[in-house]
């Protein structure tokens, strides 16, 4: 009996223990670690190999061990990729060479912080530098730092169109907000970098974001936003207009985050949020697929279908929306028209829903902003270099993966042929 009892206490102090509430910096520190796994992928990996291909092309002391890992296998890369311009495809032949020297130096490039090397934008003045070109000094400690920081920021953007959801997401982890200079750009790289967070269920990590941003705006109310105004297509309003309805968004954000979260403390805060949006969205007169989703959600959490139902035909009939959007939307309101008189608020499914459709909007018009303006308007060196670079990665990435995943030998062999067998036996490694 009294083994019995001496059991029944542990087990309580043990239950007790592990039901202990973590702080919110152990839960952001959690969200970190569960981004660095979500980034430790093929996809990833790959990106950084042209990458690290473009950056240790500006190496200048080649006895570092990072370049001499790299060195002869890079090289030959990054002249078949500065070779690839906009309007062509990567040849069967070149594609099998990148592939060949990505496998050689897949392991290094996994375990290499692609920051030990110059930046992307000194490498790029350097490839594409003439004779009569001054080459600057490369940047160290604490300038290379800040400005590295901005090139992640900037790339990290332009990722989420042309190389997908896990570039992206590398792409942000790079960065460190707290020592990019306060600004609008800033801020509106924070609010991406948040709905990606949240698009990614890190809403630890989101709602830090959004917080951070509410914070700024608070303390910099008479700022100018002329960038958010043309991204998020406010044409008709002031810059107090503006302002406010910024600042209602990284509540919407902020709200969303919360109540995706366990706690109920949290959810309920989560609700306050998204109040604060609509009543600023209502002053502002705003009409957008932002506010008929979350009129959308709210009505649905008071139980009022009807009035939930005409806000997602609403959102239904938006052009911004794509097919699968809007096929999204349509699911949500057979799902509302389904649902039985009085039934208990379906949480799971409308916090997901909602979400879905937020971030998507977010992410969609920040996908159609014009980066070779952005990055000119931060003084940033060979801005058009730096697309087209970019481009080619691009078109060479997505060759390579259509080659080694669409086509069979039979469809490559005349192009093969020409080159020899030795060649064919490298493009077996490709399929």
């Amino acid at each position: 009996m009294r083994n019995i009892l001496l059991g029944l206490i542990l087990g309580v102090i043990v239950f007790g223990c592990g039901q202990k509430k973590r702080s919110r910096k152990e839960l952001i520190e959690a969200d970190r670690i569960e981004l660095n796994g979500a980034i430790d992928c093929y996809s990833v990996n790959r990106y950084k190999f042209f990458k690290i291909c473009l950056r240790a092309s500006r190496v200048q002391d080649t006895s570092e061990i990072q370049y001499k890992q790299f060195w002869n296998k890079t090289d030959k890369a990054l002249k078949i990729i500065k070779d690839v311009e906009f309007d062509e495809s990567l040849s069967v032949t070149d594609a099998i060479n990148l592939y060949s020297v990505y496998n050689d130096v897949s392991d290094h490039i996994n375990s290499t912080d692609e920051d030990v090397f110059p930046l992307v934008t000194e490498a790029i003045s350097f490839i594409y530098a003439d004779s009569t070109d001054n080459i600057k000094p490369l940047l160290k400690g604490d300038e290379k730092v800040a400005y590295q920081c901005i090139e992640h920021a900037v790339l990290s953007l332009i990722a989420s169109v042309s190389f997908g959801n896990d570039v992206s997401l590398y792409e942000i982890s790079k960065t460190n907000a707290d020592i990019m200079k306060d600004s609008e750009t800033k801020a509106l790289f924070n609010n991406f970098r948040a709905f990606m967070y949240l698009r990614n269920n890190l809403f630890y990590l989101s709602e830090d974001a959004f917080s951070n941003n509410i914070n700024w705006l608070n303390s910099n109310s008479s700022v100018l936003l002329p960038l958010t105004k043309r991204y998020f297509k406010w044409d008709g309003a002031d810059n107090k207009q503006v302002f406010d309805a910024f600042h209602s968004i990284q509540y919407l954000g902020r709200g969303l985050s919360r109540l995706l979260m366990t706690d109920s403390n949290d959810n309920e805060l989560g609700f306050n949020d998204l109040e604060i949006f609509l009543k600023d969205a209502d002053k502002l007169k705003l009409q957008s697929e932002l506010v008929w989703s979350i009129e959308a959600y709210l009505y649905l959490h008071r139980n009022k279908s009807d009035e939930a139902i005409e806000s997602l035909k609403r959102l239904h009939s938006s052009n911004l929306l794509g097919t699968e959007e809007k096929e999204v939307v349509a699911e949500s309101i057979k799902y509302i028209e389904k649902r039985e008189s009085g039934r208990v608020f379906n949480s799971i499914y409308d916090k997901v829903f909602i979400t879905k459709i937020a971030t998507k909007y977010i992410v969609s018009v920040l996908g159609k902003i014009d980066w070779y303006e952005i990055l000119k308007e931060n003084d940033i060196p060979d801005a058009n270099e730096i697309l087209v670079m970019l481009k080619s990665i691009e078109r060479i990435n997505n060759q390579i993966d259509r080659l080694s995943g669409n086509e069979t030998l039979e469809q490559v062999t005349d192009d093969i042929k020409d080159k020899g067998e030795d060649l064919l036996d490298k493009a077996k490694d490709l399929f």
